[in-house]
């Protein structure tokens, strides 16, 4: 379901730029080249949700309201030397109005096809843990609603 929204919104802005004529005759970037690359290196994970659907019942309760996408990613994937096994990515306001997902969790596809189903389990929870409520305060929120849930970097959804 996700991925149609995504397709829909990349066929409406595509036509919308067919339409439009250039500002200038400047030679425009080749966005879809751009595009084509990052579909090559992800692709959604329904095998990935289903594992973490049981996690977030069992154990995460507070994020069954969430629309979570799930990702693969392909390739080298690291940082600072480090092979990435996944993150969490709590949605910026523009994403969530593009594409209605609260939440993001991208799994390093190689990493996922070599853990067993414990090891797959474990990576999901502890990717999921990144996504805690905010702690009780009596005053309101400055931004979000009032349930919203924040990313180990703080970010709101």
């Amino acid at each position: 379901m996700e991925g149609k929204k995504h397709c829909e919104v990349i066929n409406m802005i595509d036509s919308l730029a067919k339409k439009s004529a250039p500002l200038n005759n400047a030679a425009e970037p080749d966005f879809t080249k751009r595009r084509n690359a990052i579909k090559s290196r992800y692709r959604l994970a329904p095998e990935v949700r289903a594992v973490a659907d049981n996690i977030i019942a069992s154990f995460h309760p507070h994020l069954q309201e969430a629309t979570i996408a799930y990702l693969l990613r392909r390739g080298t994937w690291k940082s600072r030397g480090c092979v990435v096994t996944g993150k969490a990515i709590a949605a910026p306001e523009q994403w969530r109005f593009l594409s209605g997902c609260d939440l993001a969790l991208i799994i390093n596809e190689t990493v996922w096809q070599v853990l067993g189903d414990k090891g797959r389990e474990v990576l999901l929870d502890h990717e999921l843990s990144h996504f805690t409520p905010p702690p009780p305060t009596k005053a309101a929120p400055c931004a979000g609603p009032s349930g919203s849930m924040t990313c180990r970097n703080s970010a709101r959804w």
